[in-house]
C-alpha cells in the first residue's frame, strides 16, 4: 500500500477455503469502484485495512457487495492468476501436503529437518500456511517449499547481505525439494541444513573490502510516512532502480539491508557493503513499537550501477546521511563443496 496516497484496500476472506481475496483502490462505501474485482465465496469475512493503522478492524457475517457478487469474468481464452489466488495452482499445492502429510504418517523425520525430493519437476508454488493437513498440531511439523536456484534460495537466508559468495557452477544449482522441518529454526540453521544435504558447506575467511561507512549529520528526521522512494512508479509495469519494492515502516538498518541485497544480488561478495556508525536506533526499546525506529514508509529498488548514485542523493537528502568509502577487514561466507 501507498502510504502517502492513502489508498485503501478491502480484503474478503473465505472462511472455507481461506483464501482472501484483495480489492482496491475502494471509496469509504462498500460500494465504491473497484479496481480488477474477483469473486469470493459465499461464506465471506469483510475486513478493512487503512494504511498505517495499528489495529485492523474486522467484522463478520457482512453482505458481499452487489457488484462483487454479481461479477462475472469476462469470456477469454488465457486467464493468469497469481499462485496465491490461481484455483489450479492452490490444489495442486494441497495436493502435494497431502502427499507430504501421507509419507510422514508412515516416516516420522529422522531428525529435526529432512529435505524431501519432489519426483515431478513440476513448479508447485508453496502458499502459507505451510501447514501438513491433520498433522501439524499434533506433531508441531511443517513444510517450506525449496523449489528454486540456490542462489536463490540462499539470499534471503544467508545474512549479512553482501557477504555471501557461490560460484557460477553452484549459483545456478537447481533445487527441487520440500524442506520439511519440527518446530522453530532460525533461516541460517534452514541453510545450513539443506547444504549439508547437498554436500555443500559454507566456510568463512576475513578479506579486505571496499565499504560504505554512513554517517548521520543530526538533523531533525521528518515524520517517516512523508519519505518516500526517489523514482515514481507510474504507470510503469517494471520495477526499475529507485523505485518502491517494499511498502511500510521501515528503519535505517532495514534501508541499508535492502541496499546491499540488491547490488549484491548475485551473491558475488563483492559489491558495496554498508557499515552503519550513523547512531539512529536499529531495533525498538523495550515497550515500544516498530514504528519508533521507522524512517521511511518504502523500501526502494536498488539493483544495478546506475542505483548507487541514485541511492546516495536520496539518502542524504531524505536523512542527512552520507558514506564514504573506506577499505576494513570483513567476514566473506564461502559456499563450496564439502572437502
Amino acid at each position: 500500500m501507498h502510504a502517502d496516497l492513502q489508498r485503501r484496500f478491502d480484503v474478503l476472506v473465505d472462511a472455507v477455503s481461506d483464501v482472501h481475496y484483495v480489492f482496491g483502490p475502494l471509496t469509504d462505501s462498500l460500494g465504491g469502484d473497484f479496481e480488477n474485482p474477483r469473486i469470493g465465496l459465499a461464506e465471506i469475512e469483510f475486513v478493512r485495512i487503512q494504511p498505517d493503522a495499528e489495529e485492523i478492524q474486522c467484522a463478520y457475517d457482512r453482505e458481499v457487495p452487489a457488484n462483487i457478487r454479481d461479477y462475472v469474468p469476462p469470456v477469454t481464452e488465457n486467464v493468469n492468476c497469481g499462485p496465491d489466488i490461481d484455483p489450479i495452482s492452490i490444489e495442486t499445492w494441497d495436493a502435494r501436503l497431502r502427499e507430504i502429510t501421507a509419507y510422514y504418517r508412515q516416516h516420522p523425520l529422522p531428525e529435526t529437518m529432512e529435505l524431501l525430493p519432489r519426483e515431478s519437476d513440476e513448479n508447485i508454488p508453496g502458499r502459507a500456511p505451510m501447514r501438513l493437513p491433520g498433522m501439524t498440531d499434533a506433531t508441531g511439523y511443517w513444510v517450506l517449499p525449496v523449489q528454486s536456484t540456490l542462489e536463490d534460495f540462499l539470499r534471503p537466508n544467508v545474512k549479512p547481505c553482501g557477504s555471501v559468495r557461490v560460484s557460477e557452477e553452484l549459483r545456478t544449482m537447481k533445487l527441487n525439494y520440500d524442506l520439511v522441518a519440527k518446530g522453530a529454526h532460525t533461516p541460517r540453521e534452514r541453510a545450513d541444513f539443506v547444504l549439508n544435504a547437498l554436500g555443500l558447506e559454507i566456510i568463512e575467511v576475513t578479506e579486505h573490502r571496499k565499504v560504505w561507512v554512513a554517517r548521520y549529520d543530526g538533523r531533525p528526521l521528518k515524520p517517516w510516512q512523508e519519505v518516500t522512494a526517489p523514482v515514481s512508479r507510474g504507470d510503469a509495469r517494471h520495477t526499475m532502480p529507485g523505485m518502491a519494492s517494499g511498502h511500510g515502516r521501515t528503519s535505517v538498518k532495514e534501508l541499508f539491508e535492502g541496499f546491499v541485497y540488491y547490488q549484491d544480488y548475485h551473491l558475488s561478495a563483492d559489491k558495496i557493503i554498508i557499515v552503519d556508525e550513523t547512531g539512529l536506533p536499529c531495533e525498538p526499546a523495550e515497550g515500544q513499537s516498530v514504528e519508533s525506529v521507522a524512517v521511511s514508509s518504502v523500501s526502494p529498488y536498488w539493483r544495478g550501477d546506475e542505483s548507487i548514485a541514485i541511492a546516495r542523493k536520496w539518502f542524504r537528502e531524505q536523512f542527512g546521511i552520507t558514506f564514504t568509502e573506506q577499505m576494513r577487514p570483513m567476514t566473506v561466507h564461502i559456499v563450496r563443496r564439502q572437502q
